[in-house]
């Protein structure tokens, strides 16, 4: 009774994809629009770029783990032969969460240098 590596890495694969998603689906449907209600811009940048840090943390290695595990399975899948599963839907579902991490550091990143830019001038202003 062995460990199947190819189901191992399915689970992984899955179990972080729903990982991920069931954040990214609080944070899109709770904690984005709430903060959006808050009319003070002194709050919202700050609390932003923390919370952008703590999801960040949280949510890169989940979709890197969740897009290599996909990867492996379309190697395992491919290796067996022509109709072994289906190795290019895992292939692409592999690339597209994969692709979250570098769209993360070259869009929200700036995003957040620039809350943190705002969050200066507006402690400046309060200063005087």
């Amino acid at each position: 009774m062995g460990v199947d590596a190819e189901a191992l890495a399915q689970l992984a694969a899955a179990g972080l994809a729903g990982i991920f998603a069931g954040a990214s689906t609080y944070i899109s449907v709770a904690q984005h629009p709430a903060l959006m209600e808050t009319d003070a811009l002194v709050f919202q940048a700050p609390f932003f770029r923390r919370m952008y840090f703590y999801a960040a943390r949280m949510q890169g290695p989940v979709a890197l783990g969740s897009g290599i595990s996909s990867l492996f399975v379309a190697l395992l899948q491919r290796s067996r032969g022509p109709h072994a599963g289906m190795p290019r839907l895992w292939l692409t579902s592999g690339c597209l969460i994969g692709s979250i991490v570098p769209f993360t550091v070259l869009k929200m990143l700036a995003l957040n240098y620039k809350l943190r830019w705002r969050v200066a001038v507006i402690d400046l202003q309060h200063q005087f």
